[in-house]
């Protein structure tokens, strides 16, 4: 749900592109006067004077509290009023949050073998992690999982990049216990997807490498507000702090 008074802020730099019409306008933020959080529904105020053209494409944060149960929708909806009247909706929905259990341990190593942080270069990001304890649904799942697969997602901060053969360059060696062998890795954008044959077993310390593209040269990369995500199977950590880089104009 929403505060009753939310917080808005303009996105973080970004690569993205807009798709659809008017791409080469990029993306826009916007100069409000208020937001009324009521539920989850989150009412943002724009005066006339600074009113959004039609068509555009807008970017934002705004602050909300997670539920402590699953949720019952599958989609955030979007629309543009003008007093009661409705003028637009969102053409893309976009998918609500998957919300998973934290994992027991999760950091970005420094200073390892492959690691450049000169932008726009390649480089080498690994994880340490480790899983916690399974639940007893997990653990009827794993009991009938003849497949013995397990996934993991990580998700780059704004700026990166993932190579889309990620499995290139991966490894889930380290000085912890060496993680199952790795069958694949898709990148897409800042989104790396790699596949295991084996389960992750809870407690251990587990290391992940994966190949990375560094934001480019003038990129406004924040390190104080970029964060990674690790998910591995039904466990996952959304704050996690990475390398200082220095991105030159």
């Amino acid at each position: 749900e929403f505060p009753s008074s939310c917080l808005v802020r303009a996105p973080l730099p970004s690569l993205a592109k807009p798709q659809g019409s008017r791409p080469s306008e990029g993306f826009l933020f916007f100069k409000h006067s208020s937001c009324e959080g009521i539920g989850n529904r989150a009412i943002i105020k724009i005066e006339p004077p600074h009113a959004i053209p039609r068509g555009s494409h807008v970017r934002l944060r705004v602050t909300i509290t997670n539920p402590s149960e699953d949720l019952l929708g599958t989609r955030w909806d979007m629309a543009t009023y003008q007093g009661f009247l409705k003028l637009e909706d969102c053409e893309i929905k976009v998918p609500t949050f998957t919300f998973v259990r934290p994992l027991q341990h999760a950091i970005i190593s420094r200073g390892i073998i492959g690691e450049d942080l000169r932008p726009g270069f390649k480089s080498v990001c690994r994880f340490e992690f480790s899983y916690p304890a399974r639940t007893p649904t997990e653990l009827t799942q794993f009991e009938s999982n003849s497949a013995h697969i397990t996934r993991i997602k990580v998700t780059a901060p704004e700026g990166f990049g993932i190579p889309p053969d990620c499995l290139a360059g991966a490894s889930g060696a380290g000085e912890g216990v060496t993680l199952p062998p790795l069958i694949g890795c898709i990148g897409t954008d800042r989104v790396a997807n790699l596949m295991l044959t084996g389960f992750v077993e809870p407690g251990l310390a587990y290391a992940l490498s994966i190949p990375v593209v560094n934001p480019p040269n003038g990129f406004s990369y924040l390190p104080s507000e970029s964060r990674w995500q690790l998910r591995v199977d039904s466990a996952g950590a959304g704050d996690i702090e990475g390398p200082a880089m220095r991105i030159l104009g």
